[in-house]
């Protein structure tokens, strides 16, 4: 026991360090105190505010008006989707069952020969990847500042001079997989119409190829302080990139997160991909793209064969995706059209759409116009009806003349096929033996001009 002497020094000097330091320790038990009361206010309230959540019933909400929901407003799956379980029995006789997954996942072992088997549908973005030769030209159908609004109602001309709207390339392109890359363009508008006809260009794509996967692309990053500032930021991509990928959940479809390996750490563009306006790639991120989509496959897709770019110098819009002056990929074979012109044509006449026969050149439209003109009678026998072609040969001088200019003209002359004006030259051809009396004679004469314009169309 401690005695009474002893207790009262030790009281004598607490009581003296008080009042040395009563100022110290007063500020002290303060700061003690506020501190255990904010402690106490973090663990009861901390828990009833969560921004993250509330952002995400606001997405849910604006989707309510887009997809099916059920009674407790959760968006539910589209009876659109046809997504099983895939069950397999391995040989140890254990059973496996494959769950469809909307995020693509990452494969170390696929091959190249997977994109033998892929078409891709963009933007401007899309049409660099033909441009530097990562993508064979018929293998894409894109075009430069198109929105997806736009897509149904626009005809496609591909690098290699070949037109299609959406629908005609679908049914003659039946591949195995289908990207989809646009969204970029129209970000600046109307959120609700924006997602609404995003969703219905998605489910006509379906309509029009009901046997190929199809697969959403997010919508790469920009940066926000380039040339485009104002009507692309970064701040839409990431929301859309969320509604594209409950769209493709919604659908039964695949959605693949390839901008992640495209944006730096602050969310923005990376330096190296940066083409310089904050919104175009440069050639070496799409050797970074071509190798996340090969490593991101569809499953069941076949991987074999050799992957060979067929790659058409690029001209007009193209070309102007092309910041750099690159050197091509290995595996690409240079190809020339140097018959394209009259493919083109040929396929054009038997595709029965006014649009794509509005966008040919002033020649072919004259020759595609020309027929319904002149009556056809006159027309066909003209090739049956032209032995006199070795006269044409001590005479090459007409020819030329009515090979040009009258082809605008012939339409209110050829009604009077007996007495046309501007052919003189075929009262010389119809007479083998008389050269001048037979005038009446020459009504197959003025089929000499048709086969030299139908030789001007191929060109």
């Amino acid at each position: 026991m401690m005695d009474r002497e002893k207790r009262r020094k030790i009281i004598k000097k607490i009581v003296r360090f008080w009042f040395k330091h009563e100022m110290a320790i007063a500020g002290g038990l303060i700061l003690v105190f506020i501190l255990t009361t904010t402690a106490i206010l973090y663990v009861c309230f901390a828990g009833e505010s969560k921004p993250k959540e509330d952002e995400k019933v606001s997405e849910e909400t604006t989707y309510a008006g887009i997809f099916d929901t059920d009674d407790s407003g959760q968006i539910v799956k589209s009876s659109r989707n046809t997504r099983k379980t895939v069950t397999t029995t391995t040989s140890g006789g254990e059973v496996e069952e494959e769950v469809y997954k909307t995020v693509l996942e990452y494969n170390s072992d696929t091959k190249p020969g997977y994109m033998n088997n892929c078409i891709f549908l963009g933007d401007s973005r899309t049409v660099a990847m033909v441009s530097y030769g990562f993508v064979s030209d018929e293998n894409v159908l894109a075009k430069v500042g198109i929105s997806h609004q736009a897509v149904m109602s626009t005809t496609f001309v591909q690098n290699s001079g070949k037109q299609y709207t959406i629908s005609q390339y679908l049914k003659s392109h039946k591949a195995p997989v289908i990207y989809i890359g646009y969204g970029v363009n129209g970000m600046n508008g109307n959120e609700e119409q924006y997602e609404k006809s995003y969703k219905e260009v998605v489910e006509k794509i379906m309509d029009l190829a009901p046997d190929s996967e199809i697969v959403l692309m997010a919508i790469w990053p920009v940066n926000d302080y380039g040339a485009y500032k104002n009507t692309v930021r970064n701040e839409w991509v990431n929301k859309y990139n969320d509604f594209l990928k409950t769209l493709a959940e919604y659908e039964g479809i695949f959605y693949l997160d390839v901008d992640t390996i495209l944006r730096d750490s602050d969310g923005q563009i990376k330096g190296e991909y940066d083409a310089g306006d904050g919104l175009h790639y440069r050639a070496c991120a799409y050797t970074a793209i071509l190798e996340y989509i090969i490593h991101h496959p569809v499953k069941g897709i076949p991987d074999d064969g050799e992957f060979v770019v067929k790659y058409v110098k690029p001209t007009g819009d193209f070309k102007k995706m092309m910041k750099e002056t690159t050197t091509l990929p290995a595996n690409v074979q240079i190809v020339e059209p140097e018959d394209l012109n009259q493919e083109v044509n040929e396929e054009l006449l038997v595709t029965p759409s006014p649009t794509v026969v509005a966008e040919q050149s002033n020649e072919t439209q004259t020759q595609t116009v020309k027929p319904t003109l002149s009556p056809s009678p006159t027309l066909i026998p003209t090739p049956t009806a032209m032995p006199t072609q070795s006269q044409q040969e001590n005479k090459p001088t007409p020819t030329p003349v009515p090979d040009v200019k009258p082809t605008p003209t012939p339409a209110p002359e050829p009604t009077e096929t007996p007495t046309e004006a501007p052919t003189p030259d075929p009262t010389e051809e119809p007479t083998p033996e008389p050269t001048d009396p037979p005038a009446e004679t020459p009504a197959p004469g003025p089929t000499d001009n048709p086969p030299e314009n139908n030789d001007s169309s191929n060109q």
